[in-house]
């Protein structure tokens, strides 16, 4: 017989398991934050933690937000290297 497989489906089943978030310290104080691997995904907060918290909140909405549409997710393979002044950390991918 013929299988039929759900493309969007099949690309959402096979995230990374973590995602790397770029964080930048503001001029005017606090920080931005986006998620390299998930373009659109960005955020800011007063200070780094506070900036990772919104910026995961961020990817998980996200995230909901192509689930829900069954679209598959834009996973970026690569990314650039880091930019001058801005730094990284991991966070867990839940879908």
């Amino acid at each position: 017989g013929i299988v039929v497989v759900d493309v969007a489906v099949l690309e959402m089943s096979r995230p990374p398991s973590r995602c790397e978030i770029r964080l930048h310290a503001e001029l005017d104080g606090g920080y931005s934050a986006y998620a390299a691997q998930l373009p659109g995904v960005v955020s800011e907060g007063e200070t780094r933690e506070q900036a990772i918290r919104n910026v995961t909140e961020a990817l998980d909405a996200a995230l909901q937000t192509y689930r829900e549409a069954r679209q598959p997710i834009p996973w970026r393979t690569s990314v650039e290297p880091l930019a001058e002044g801005e730094t990284q950390t991991w966070i867990p991918v839940v879908i």
